[in-house]
């Protein structure tokens, strides 16, 4: 149902983007560099700071937990911010350690694997 046509052609925000994992990265990637990616400028240096500042903090009724948001993304607390999907999949920037990552997958599963790249990736960085 998940990768059906009526799932597909339904705009669901919170839970129904369609991308590729390379795609995600270079969205975030562009989001890092100010809006500019591979020398074009497609946001505002604003719009990108109003996009990922902090627009709330406190308690998230819905995962049970205080958590920040920014204006469709989480903001964690090591400065990283982006978001989580459906079955696993996983895309955001790391302003501190100076990178983006996406990782989709086609199969419904919990967040083990995009953990344990990080992990992985962090080691390497």
């Amino acid at each position: 149902m998940l990768n059906g046509p009526l799932w597909r052609g339904t705009e669901v925000p919170a839970v129904n983007l369609h991308a590729t994992a390379s795609g995600l990265a270079r969205f975030y990637a562009g989001l890092l560099g100010g809006g500019q990616l591979d020398g074009v400028r497609l946001l505002a240096p604003d719009t990108v700071a109003e996009l990922t500042g902090i627009q709330y903090e406190g308690p998230d009724l819905l995962l049970e937990r205080p958590t920040r948001w920014t204006l469709g993304m989480q903001y964690e607390p090591d400065g990283s911010w982006g978001m989580g999907g459906i079955g696993g999949s996983c895309a955001y920037a790391d302003p501190v350690r100076g990178y983006a990552l996406a990782y989709a997958t086609s199969r419904l599963a919990g967040f083990d694997r995009v953990d344990e790249l990080v992990d992985v990736l962090h080691d390497c960085l």
